[in-house]
């Protein structure tokens, strides 16, 4: 299991279109992928999931894959939200 904390930058901005690539992102790996914050643990996978979360400039989350491309994922998703929109 690779586990990585998260801190969305101060330009961060979400919208569905950003969690739809996320999603895709997510899915386009074998290894289940999870976001934590708090107490709240969802699927990477699941647009409804991400849509409930509270995502803001400044705000920390766990990002955990696991699985055998788990590695490959925790690098992709780590760069893709730090990557300028």
């Amino acid at each position: 299991m690779e586990c990585r904390t998260i801190v969305l930058p101060s330009v961060f901005y979400i919208s569905e279109r950003f969690v739809a690539q996320l999603t895709g992102l997510a899915s386009s790996f074998q290894s289940r992928v999870y976001i934590q914050q708090a107490e709240r643990k969802v699927n990477a996978k699941s647009m409804m999931g991400l849509m409930s979360m509270s995502f803001a400039p400044g705000t920390q989350f766990d990002l955990t894959a696991d699985g055998e491309d788990e590695r490959a994922a925790i690098a992709a998703l780590t760069k893709f939200f730090y990557e300028e929109r």
